[in-house]
């Protein structure tokens, strides 16, 4: 005769005997899901850029923002016209980082606007020009450590950098945004001193 006590015992044994495919189941993939095409994928958290106190919807420049280099820039847009640089600037266009390239050669002036995402050229045009300045590049530091330091001077959202030709002086000109106002800091392109701040 079957008792209550043995009912019991083998509805636990029945219920620990259907837990176990489950266990089978769980573990170590509980991170990885199946994609639509049928191949599994472990999702990983994505990683972002915090800017701190500079952190916008448009944020300053930086390797995540910009994938294409200021020099493959330049490349490119000698590849269109062979002069010398007059001036590199990276600047923020309706939230998208564009470069505009000037060249200079036999009394033509070239400028060339690059997407900085895809290092396509976006626009380019010539004009008659007497004579430019032309900027020296050998030796000059990151315009990444020129608006370190101009940051340190002026805390905001960076809108632009300039490499130019300062009265035979190579420096890099940050444009800062804040509360309202534009701040003009001029950096030393060789060693990365802060020269002027235009408030």
């Amino acid at each position: 005769m079957v008792t209550r006590r043995d009912r019991i015992a083998a509805g636990i044994a029945a219920l620990a005997a259907a837990a176990l495919p489950l266990a089978a189941c769980s573990g170590d993939d509980a991170g990885t899901s199946v994609s639509p095409g049928g191949q599994s994928s472990s999702e990983t958290p994505s990683v972002g850029v915090d800017h701190g106190a500079a952190s916008s919807a448009t944020p300053n420049p930086d390797q995540a923002a910009v994938p294409v280099h200021w020099r493959d820039a330049l490349a490119t847009a000698t590849d269109e016209f062979d002069g010398k640089p007059v001036s590199i600037k990276l600047k923020n266009e309706r939230g998208t980082w564009q470069y505009k390239i000037e060249l200079f050669a036999r009394g033509t002036e070239f400028e060339a606007r690059i997407d900085a995402s895809s290092g396509k050229v976006i626009s380019s045009k010539s004009d008659d020009e007497s004579d430019e300045r032309i900027v020296d590049l050998d030796g000059i530091i990151e315009p990444s450590r020129a608006v370190a330091a101009a940051l340190g001077e002026v805390p905001g959202r960076v809108s632009e950098w300039k490499i130019e030709n300062d009265h035979g002086r190579t420096i890099i000109q940050v444009e800062i945004e804040t509360s309202g106002d534009e701040v003009e800091v001029d950096v030393d392109a060789t060693t990365g001193e802060v020269l002027d701040v235009d408030r």
